[in-house]
């Protein structure tokens, strides 16, 4: 198969836990034969002129990097302006690669790439899967009270319902998305998160 994972972070950039799922998924897949696509992005604060689109391969994973556009947008200050813009050049990055290679399937990991993931899988005519790795509800204990807030939720909302199929980290997880997107829990697979035992041997 040729899996398009859109992913906000990847290594070298890492922000958390999500980075190393995808890196360690990516690479997993790809090593089981698979064509595996990353779209990600260049660390915060770069521009298409200092950090123009790369595409690399590492591991056995094709992954195509883009700068948030335009720079002058910040995580911390201006979350979902600054995502929305990334967004935007994840997908001109996406829509330029769908030139000369189409997906099978289009993989978005958390919210933050809903934009260009459901842009994306539309223009290859793809079914899209989403991993929800969290809530906003579940980051700040069931309340929604801040507009901020309500506007990352609704766009949780949208993935879940709009995605072909749901992927969660853990039973608790499902049953959070099953509650707070009204989608069917059978419809939701629990893929529990790996343990690369010889890094641990």
């Amino acid at each position: 198969m040729r899996v398009l994972m859109l992913s906000w972070e990847y290594p070298p950039v890492v922000v958390g836990g999500l980075s190393r799922h995808v890196h360690a998924l990516a690479r997993t897949v790809a090593a089981l034969g698979h064509e595996v696509t990353v779209l990600c992005r260049h660390p915060a604060g770069t521009n298409s002129r200092t950090h123009p689109t790369t595409d690399t391969t590492v591991d056995g994973v094709r992954v195509v990097r883009v700068a948030e556009d335009p720079p002058h947008l910040t995580f911390h200050e201006d979350l979902v302006a600054w995502t929305l813009a990334m967004g935007h050049a994840m997908s001109r990055a996406g829509h330029q690669l769908l030139r000369e290679w189409r997906p099978d399937v289009v993989h978005a990991h958390d919210w933050l790439v809903t934009h260009p993931s459901i842009a994306l899988a539309e223009a290859a005519n793809a079914p899209l899967l989403a991993t929800i790795h969290a809530t906003e509800a579940g980051r700040h204990s069931g309340w929604l009270s801040h507009r901020h807030s309500q506007q990352i939720h609704s766009v949780e909302w949208w993935l879940a319902n709009r995605a072909d199929a749901l992927i969660t980290c853990s039973k608790a997880m499902r049953s959070e998305v099953v509650s707070l997107f009204d989608v069917p829990g059978e419809g939701i697979t629990v893929l529990h998160n790996g343990i690369e035992s010889p890094t641990w041997e």
